[in-house]
């Protein structure tokens, strides 16, 4: 129950998808057929079971800094592995017996966000989200609105809490599938959840100890409750799926006014977001309020800015240094510019300590995509613009971060190593220069002598790098395994 307790604090928030009153029963039942039915047959939501173990695990805090604190992390991370692989043996038992249910949906949710803060967008994370949404399917969840239901798929009986859960377990399903739709960039996106055949109203805008009245009023979007920033998400994925049907396999193909338009659907988001998670908003005297109401705002408002600004990142690199599009550089340059420099702070606001967010391996893993998205869109205008609007010294704290991690993270190594590539290969840095040797003084950057002068614009073939990049996460899993803590 501890270890539930420590799933709830740091990750329920932001997933919402399991009850805890249902949990606690789940658990009693669990026990109890092991202990006196079977010992060696899976019974239901046990997979659920150990993989809230497995998340909780690497999720509880650990005092002290992090020299002190690896060690603990990586003997946790070995046991999140191992609590990881046991979860996969029962749905395996499950799925051997036809035994679908919504517990192993939840399962399938768990371990895919487990899977994808360690190694990101790998084949084993794509093959679990694509089964949990297979699984969602036979459960009848894309259909559980519909007026008249196929047999099998009846909701009567349901209990009305129940029903709602099942709610909010498929939309947080398809805005992942959604989002994750753009994971290798604008081009070649896709999604399995087709939207015009979603019959499952949203989930209710209400807290959580509101969800035993099915009579009780939803809250206006601009009141918080504990499932705000759920229903944001579900709006940013729409979008982000939009972009995904709207955009062309080649960037070079899409129009000013498309670009435009997509842009101004995200810009849109960050407008009409409610006023408790608006970045500007956050030191205002009513939004402070809110948050100590609802402590976990702090990092919802974070979440939800960083995941618009990552998008507006992957939707004008390819416009960033002029050679597709001229017309769009100008425009494209600077949004993508801010919508980097966006994710760094938000990125930077997750290391606060006042934040309830534990400084563990997880974490790590999980911010260094975000920390790459950023540097990775001033690397390229450092490199191929070269007129000083983006300083090297704006990198710096992304790099000495990725720097002091290297030695326990595969993946922190081989993006530094990406970054501090393009740096030397641009003329931007010296060969014998490090992270630690670093100082804005001793390294002008001098383009009008820089050996890349004149190679920015033309010879930097930026879709490709792109998608090259993005390899790291898609085309290449076996160098960001999950072990790969271990093995520092």
């Amino acid at each position: 129950m501890r270890l539930l307790q420590v799933y709830l604090q740091y990750l329920g928030h932001v997933q919402n998808i399991i009850y805890e009153p249902h949990a606690h029963i789940l658990i009693n039942d669990a026990y109890d057929q092991i202990v006196n039915i079977s010992a060696t047959t899976a019974p239901r939501g046990l997979a659920l079971i150990l993989s809230v173990i497995a998340l909780a695990t690497v999720l509880e805090p650990v005092e002290g800094d992090l020299t002190t604190a690896i060690p603990i992390l990586r003997e946790r991370l070995g046991l999140f592995a191992a609590y990881i692989r046991m979860a996969m043996d029962c749905l395996e038992q499950h799925r051997r017996r036809a035994a679908h249910t919504l517990e192993n949906v939840q399962a399938l949710i768990l371990l895919s966000f487990g899977i994808h803060h360690t190694e990101t967008f790998s084949p084993r994370y794509r093959v679990l989200l694509a089964e949990a949404i297979a699984v969602s399917h036979s459960l009848g969840l894309h259909v559980l609105d519909r007026v008249s239901v196929r047999r099998g798929h009846s909701k009567v009986d349901t209990d009305p809490v129940t029903q709602e859960m099942k709610r909010r377990v498929w939309w947080y399903l398809t805005a992942t599938d959604w989002a994750s739709s753009m994971a290798g960039g604008t081009s070649g996106a896709t999604y399995l959840i087709q939207p015009n055949l979603i019959s499952t109203d949203p989930p209710r805008h209400i807290n959580d100890d509101e969800l035993s009245n099915p009579s009780y009023n939803e809250r206006p979007l601009l009141e918080p409750t504990t499932m705000s920033y759920n229903l944001q998400r579900i709006k940013v994925a729409e979008v982000v799926r939009c972009i995904s049907d709207l955009m062309p396999h080649d960037p070079s193909e899409a129009s000013c006014e498309l670009i435009l338009s997509l842009d101004a659907k995200l810009e849109s988001l960050l407008h009409e977001l409610p006023k408790f998670f608006k970045m500007d908003k956050s030191e205002c005297e009513e939004v402070k309020q809110i948050d100590q109401k609802y402590p976990h705002t702090p990092m919802q408002r974070l979440l939800i800015n960083l995941l618009i600004n990552i998008f507006r990142c992957g939707l004008h690199f390819p416009y960033l240094p002029g050679r597709l599009n001229k017309t769009l550089h100008a425009f494209s340059r600077q949004a993508g510019l801010n919508a980097a420099r966006a994710v760094l702070s938000s990125q930077r606001g997750m290391s606060m300590a006042e934040l309830l967010h534990s400084a563990d391996f997880m974490k790590i893993q999980g911010t260094i995509f975000h920390m790459f998205i950023g540097a990775l869109v001033l690397t390229a205008d450092i490199c191929c613009n070269q007129d000083g609007q983006t300083q090297l010294s704006e990198l710096m704290d992304v790099l000495k971060k990725l720097d002091d991690v290297k030695d326990h993270s595969k993946m922190a190594a081989k993006l530094l190593d990406i970054l501090t590539q393009l740096l030397v290969s641009y003329g931007v840095w010296s060969p014998p220069t490090t992270i630690s040797t670093y100082t804005e003084d001793a390294t002008p950057l001098d383009f009008g002598q820089s050996g890349s002068k004149g190679q920015g614009l033309d010879q930097l073939d930026v879709p490709f790098l792109f998608d090259e990049l993005w390899e790291t996460y898609i085309g290449q899993p076996g160098g960001l395994d999950l072990l790969d803590g271990l093995e520092a």
